[in-house]
C-alpha cells in the first residue's frame, strides 16, 4: 500500500507519535497492566504475547504465552529505569528491564548498571532481561 507521497508504507511505530520517554513508557506501564486482569481479551492477550516476544527475543526462545503466569505490577522510573517489571514466566522469576532511547544512544553501561542496581539477596536467582528500544536492535 502507498501513503499519500507515493511511497511504500512501512509499519506503524507507535515511537514515531510518542515521541516524549515518558509517554512512552506510560504505554508499556499501561499495555502491561492490561496483562494483569483476569480473563480474556484483546488488550490482555496483547500484552501477554509482547512480555512473551520480549523473553522470546532476549533468549532466543519460543516459549508460547501460556506459560506466562503472571506479570506483577509494571513501574516507571524504578530505580531510575524506564519501565520494570517481573513476570513468571515457566515457574521462573523473570526481571525486565525497558529502557527507551528516543533521541540519545545507551551510555554510561546504563543497562548493567540498572541490572545491578535491582540484584539483591533475595532476588539473585532471578533472571534479567535489559531491552532497550528497538529491543538491543
Amino acid at each position: 500500500m502507498l501513503n499519500d507521497q507515493g511511497s511504500e508504507l512501512t509499519e506503524p511505530n507507535i515511537f514515531d507519535y510518542a515521541t516524549s520517554e515518558l509517554s512512552q513508557d506510560a504505554f508499556i506501564c499501561w499495555l502491561l497492566h492490561w496483562g494483569r486482569i483476569e480473563g480474556s481479551g484483546n488488550l490482555r492477550d496483547a500484552s501477554r504475547d509482547f512480555v512473551i516476544a520480549l523473553y522470546n527475543f532476549y533468549y532466543n526462545s519460543d516459549y508460547p504465552t501460556s506459560l506466562l503466569r503472571e506479570i506483577k505490577k509494571p513501574e516507571r522510573q524504578y530505580k531510575k529505569i524506564d519501565v520494570y517489571f517481573e513476570a513468571i514466566i515457566n515457574d521462573e522469576e523473570v526481571s525486565f528491564i525497558i529502557e527507551d532511547k528516543t533521541w540519545t544512544s545507551p551510555h554510561s553501561n546504563q543497562l548493567q548498571i540498572y541490572s545491578d542496581a535491582i540484584i539483591t539477596p533475595a532476588t539473585k536467582n532471578m533472571k534479567v532481561m535489559p531491552h532497550r528500544r528497538p529491543l538491543d536492535a
